[in-house]
């Protein structure tokens, strides 16, 4: 079960150069509203599981939330909303510095193209949403922050590159495979 203290953050984005006209705000979504939001949050969890070919499904994620087992902010700026993010603190090791933030996903209503007009707003809001978790994971007392995609993009968020997970196809898991020596047959250990 998440557990902590849950909060509402308003982050500027403002710089001497910034086209943001007021700061982005983050919202914590209770379960008891989930289902209120679940119109917005489905269509970004699906996009996400198309795009990053993630093994979950959207209702996955409501399961997490209605549960306390993950937790989820909304953001917005003017009353509008733009984006979600979900998240849990997971125990990696036996100490406290060994509790992890896991970012599960992170959407936006932003266009994914790189030639969009948004792009200067969407990279100042982006560096906020970080801004933000990094701020939830110390209150939760996490070590560090964490999160698992096919793409490249997180390197340039500050994320370092931890682990790396190969995959192998092993085909029908219904077909047979027997030795037709059992004296050559590997007796163990790791190859």
């Amino acid at each position: 079960m998440v557990t902590g203290f849950i909060t509402g953050l308003t982050i500027s984005t403002e710089s001497s150069n910034s086209r943001v006209s007021s700061p982005l705000e983050f919202l914590p979504l209770l379960p008891a509203q989930l289902h209120h939001y679940w119109s917005f949050l489905e269509p970004g969890l699906h996009e996400i599981k198309v795009e990053c070919r993630a093994e979950w499904i959207p209702e996955d994620h409501y399961a997490a939330i209605v549960n306390g087992r993950a937790e989820c902010f909304l953001f917005r700026r003017d009353e509008r909303w733009l984006g979600f993010y979900d998240a849990y603190p997971s125990v990696v090791g036996q100490g406290k510095s060994d509790l992890k933030y896991f970012v599960w996903c992170i959407w936006s209503k932003y266009p994914r193209d790189r030639e969009s007009d948004d792009r200067g707003l969407q990279t100042e809001d982006r560096n906020a949403t970080i801004e933000f978790i990094k701020h939830r994971a110390r209150e939760l007392k996490c070590g560090f922050i964490e999160t698992v995609s096919p793409r490249f993009f997180h390197l340039r968020l500050g994320f370092e590159e931890y682990a790396r997970i190969y995959r192998l196809a092993v085909g029908d898991v219904n077909s047979k495979f027997e030795f037709r020596n059992p004296k050559s047959a590997p007796r163990g250990g790791c190859y």
